[in-house]
């Protein structure tokens, strides 16, 4: 295994002094790879390193993310609720509010369904269009 580079992952001008990075995963396609340091996803060139786009609306502390199966949703899972992206442009479709931390997000296969898990030991289904 060889190491093909090393980039910061937190722009410069970000405080860093609450800030390591916690989650990563690859887009299904292979195409980014999202990283986060619990208050914002930072989508990267996983060749590169560089940062192609930030998600940093959703409130509340991250705990999780997932990519959508075609590439162009990202689900965060948060303190106060649920975020739901486009990768594409970075803005925000949608957010719910929940009575409990969300810890776990997922999509069904064919992109008609988020799930996701609480801290109140509820998993919560939503439909999408």
């Amino acid at each position: 295994m060889q190491e093909l580079h090393t980039a910061p992952a937190i722009a410069s001008g970000l405080s860093t002094s609450a800030r390591n990075l916690t989650w990563l995963g690859y887009s299904p396609d292979g195409s980014l790879l999202a990283v986060s340091d619990a208050f914002d996803v930072f989508l990267l060139d996983p060749v590169t390193g560089t940062e192609v786009q930030r998600l940093d609306d959703c409130v509340g502390t991250m705990a999780d993310f997932e990519f959508s199966p075609d590439n162009t949703l990202m689900a965060i899972a948060a303190s106060e609720g649920l975020c739901l992206f486009s990768v594409a442009t970075g803005d925000m479709l949608a957010s719910l509010t929940t009575p409990d931390w969300l810890n776990g997000v997922t999509f069904s296969p064919d992109q008609t369904l988020i799930a996701a898990a609480g801290k109140d030991r509820t998993v919560r289904v939503y439909g999408l269009p």
